[in-house]
C-alpha cells in the first residue's frame, strides 16, 4: 500500500486497527507518496519502538499536523524518538495514550519539553501519572498568552 500511486495526493490517511505493525510503519515512513499527508491515524496497530523511530526519522512526514498513535506498544524509546524529531515540528495534535509498553514520566517529560513540538495544541499522555514538574511544563506549554 505504501507504494500505491493512489496515495500521491492523499492528505489524510486513517489506518486505525489495520495491523500495520513496525514493518508497516517503516514502509509508510519511507514512502514518498505520503509526503503531503497532514493527518495520520495509526492507532491500534501493534506499532512498537522500531516503528515509532522510523516515523520520527522520516523527512517525508514534515507536513504532519495530526498524529494519532494511541493504543500501540510504544515504550520510552519510541516516545522519546517522536519527541526528539525535528521532522515532526508541524504537529498540532499528538495522541500517544494507552500504550501497552511502559511509558515513564521521562518519556512524558521529553514530549512536554521538546523544542520540536512547540506547535502542539492538543496532547494525550494518558497512562502514567504526571509529577509536579510535568504539570508545570504543561501549564507553561498550553497556558494562554
Amino acid at each position: 500500500m505504501a507504494a500505491s500511486p493512489v496515495l500521491r495526493h492523499v492528505t489524510s490517511l486513517g489506518l486505525h486497527n489495520n495491523g500495520v505493525g513496525d514493518a508497516g510503519a517503516r514502509a509508510l515512513a519511507a514512502s514518498s507518496l505520503l509526503q503531503h499527508v497532514s493527518f495520520l491515524d495509526l492507532a491500534l496497530n501493534a506499532i512498537g519502538d522500531a516503528g515509532a523511530q522510523a516515523l520520527a526519522a522520516s523527512p517525508l512526514l514534515t507536513h504532519l499536523t495530526i498524529l494519532d498513535i494511541h493504543d500501540n506498544q510504544l515504550t520510552d524509546i519510541g516516545v522519546r524518538a517522536l519527541a526528539a524529531s525535528a521532522h515532526l515540528a508541524n504537529l498540532e495534535h499528538l495522541d500517544i495514550c494507552d500504550q501497552t509498553g511502559q511509558m515513564s514520566e521521562v518519556a512524558q517529560r521529553a514530549v512536554v519539553t521538546s523544542p520540536h513540538l512547540r506547535r502542539l495544541a492538543s496532547l494525550c499522555l494518558e497512562g502514567e501519572e504526571l509529577d509536579q514538574q510535568d504539570i508545570e511544563g504543561l501549564r507553561r506549554r498550553f497556558a494562554p498568552e
